[in-house]
């Protein structure tokens, strides 16, 4: 059945996720025809008892991959995802289709675009603020991204940084993305400081390829955050502020960082883990992938500060050893050797400002 720009195979749906807009979605999708069965907000009530019928998921990316695993066991060959963005004044305008025969589905993975930044703030997990200039090249990203698409789907590809409008040819990454990923959300993740001295070529490469940006609110975007809205909204490109506000807001100004990292690995694994916001989130550098950022970008921190954080070969792996997606999700399960290096007990948390300083004390608990 077709809605618009929305279509789902079975009349009957039911939705995954309980968000702010469940009830908009529920009375558009009834009114085009199609039966509402219930919402589905744990993964322990995911048992869909009757494979004739749609799941639609309005769940955060972060936790797509253990819904579509689940559902999968249970011979639901398809699912169906909505964005806030397909979502105005009532109305959906799309839901994006994902098969989950041809290769699973990861909700959300970080690709590393450039390690530096123009803002320099203190404590950058990303260590930008002290890195030196580097870009990924084109072809070292489309070797990374063309082997993703062979082994997964992805709901969310967040293009990361440093400061990913750094990197000298991003007009020329961003169509390239999309290619390998044609139904995946593309973000752009920027502290909005040069957005509005993007040249016509970016611009179109960004509006072309469906890309959107996500704004970091830090205190110097928030003085312009008014002049970047007016920007992004006359070019007709997508945004939002934090975690999903299309308007300047001071609740999401970033007040504070935080740190987990400690110089000795003697922490408990798992129970780091359990504390770690990071373990959400998948990183892909230059043809690696680890579970989260600090293995692939913690030779930084060791050049600068003269710090000692070892890997293993267990902290990321080379894109080309996984024979399969089902391998790579797995490989993503699990904590990892480095993990020992975090806190297994308090985060430090400080006051945000910029620094440029190589102080090891800026990264550790």
């Amino acid at each position: 059945m077709k809605c618009g720009g929305c279509y789902m195979k079975y009349n009957e749906f039911y939705i995954v996720g309980n968000t702010k807009y469940n009830d908009v979605v529920i009375n558009h999708l009834e009114s085009k025809g199609y039966i509402y069965k219930g919402t589905i907000s744990k993964l322990e009530q995911l048992v869909i008892l009757d494979n004739k019928v749609s799941i639609l998921i309005l769940e955060a990316p972060i936790f797509i991959t253990k819904y579509s695993r689940q559902l999968k066991k249970q011979g639901i060959e398809t699912i169906y995802i909505l964005d806030q963005f397909d979502i105005e004044n009532g109305v959906i305008n799309n839901i994006r289709e994902f098969s989950l025969m041809k290769k699973p589905l990861i909700g959300y993975i970080e690709i590393n675009l450039v390690n530096h930044c123009n803002l320099k703030c203190k404590g950058c997990t990303h260590f930008s603020n002290i890195c030196d200039k580097y870009e990924i090249s084109v072809d070292q990203f489309k070797n990374d991204i063309e082997k993703l698409s062979n082994l997964v789907n992805i709901d969310l590809i967040r293009l990361m940084g440093g400061e990913t409008l750094l990197h000298s040819e991003l007009s020329k990454i961003l169509p390239i993305a999309r290619k390998y990923f044609p139904n995946s959300k593309i973000a752009l993740v920027s502290n909005g400081l040069l957005i509005p001295k993007m040249d016509e070529q970016l611009i179109e490469s960004i509006k072309n390829n469906n890309v959107f940006f996500n704004i970091s609110l830090y205190q110097p975007t928030y003085k312009m955050a008014d002049k970047i809205v007016e920007f992004l909204n006359d070019k007709n490109i997508k945004f939002f502020f934090g975690n999903g506000c299309k308007q300047k807001d001071e609740t999401l100004l970033i007040q504070e960082f935080h740190t987990c990292l400690t110089t000795k690995k003697i922490n408990n694994s798992e129970k780091a883990n359990n504390l770690c916001y990071g373990r959400y989130f998948p990183f892909v550098k230059d043809g690696f992938i680890s579970r989260c950022s600090y293995p692939l970008l913690i030779q930084y921190l060791n050049e600068k500060c003269n710090s000692n954080f070892k890997t293993t070969e267990n902290d990321f792996k080379k894109i080309d050893n996984f024979q399969n997606g089902d391998e790579l999700i797995e490989y993503l399960k699990h904590f990892c050797d480095f993990c020992a290096y975090c806190t297994d007990k308090k985060l430090r948390r400080f006051k945000w400002q910029t620094s440029n300083k190589n102080n090891l004390s800026d990264y550790i608990v």
